[in-house]
């Protein structure tokens, strides 16, 4: 309760396996942006990124950094 409870800028979910836990997490963080893989079912991120054709973690990561370094660009 207190991780979730706890205010942040911003939550990467860089797990690819959703869990209930992992879930919950997204749903109540006070996380200001929060960002993680697009699945076919409702997600709470406000960045979804798409990693169907290489579903793994690193890749996950990797394109993560790439579109927030891109967002921070346009600022």
């Amino acid at each position: 309760m207190h991780f979730v409870n706890e205010h942040f800028d911003i939550l990467i979910d860089l797990s690819i396996a959703k869990t209930i836990a992992s879930q919950y997490i997204l749903v109540y963080s006070q996380a200001t942006f929060k960002v993680g893989w697009q699945g076919v079912e409702q997600n709470y991120y406000d960045l979804n990124i798409d990693v169907s054709e290489k579903p793994l973690c690193r890749y996950l990561m990797e394109q993560a950094v790439f579109y927030l370094e891109s967002i921070n660009e346009k600022r």
